[in-house]
């Protein structure tokens, strides 16, 4: 679990493409070993088009590495891709095929879980508790997930080696539960304390 606060959930990261947020490479946010994840976050997008959540992914000439990205594409739609053998194109994932737009400057708790699998199916989102995706995510013949040393953060490289589709707005939790694929339950559960949190005021670190 990671959160960048001062005192509890009182404190948010702002971010935009000059103040990038980013964990670092660590075994403990990659699918070696357990595969299955849940990964939860807690922020108010200012700008919802092509705003990343949570990546590790590194798509640099000679130094690719790819494992999932989850992210709200140019359309303002959610999507999660887990990738395998460092192909952009060998990957699966989901969507939800509706713009998030709506949801930009309020705060709102998304969540991804993954089964570990190599079926779309074993891959859901959540925005609250609500259950949103609908539309499957798939590239290429995927055979597992993939374990690189490409930093985890609100953020993806390209080719060049340049930033793009960074977070914009402000981040106040990041989950990444290793080996466990939350239920429903568990997830509102979250959501709603958070949500709680969020509406007594949350200040900026």
């Amino acid at each position: 679990t990671m959160t960048p606060t001062v005192s509890g959930l009182k404190r948010s990261l702002r971010c935009s493409a000059s103040a990038l947020w980013s964990a670092g490479d660590d075994d403990d946010f990659s699918l070696n070993g357990p595969t299955a994840c849940t990964m939860i976050w807690f922020g108010r997008l200012q700008d919802a088009t092509a705003s990343t959540l949570l990546a590790k992914y590194d798509n640099t000439t000679g130094s690719v590495a790819l494992e999932y990205l989850w992210t709200l594409d140019d359309s303002d739609k959610m999507r999660v891709r887990f990738y395998s053998k460092n192909l952009v194109g060998t990957y699966i994932g989901r969507s939800y095929n509706t713009a998030l737009t709506a949801d930009q400057n309020t705060w709102k708790c998304y969540t991804c879980t993954y089964d570990g699998g190599t079926a779309s199916s074993g891959v859901k989102l959540w925005r609250d508790t609500v259950q949103i995706d609908d539309t499957d995510q798939v590239g290429g013949v995927y055979t597992g997930p993939n374990n690189t040393t490409a930093v985890m953060g609100g953020y993806c490289r390209t080719v060049d080696g340049s930033v793009v589709n960074p977070c914009k707005g402000d981040v106040a939790l990041v989950m990444f539960i290793k080996g466990e694929v939350w239920t429903s339950a568990q997830i509102a559960r979250v959501c709603l304390l958070l949500n709680n949190v969020a509406a007594t005021g949350v200040g900026q670190a």
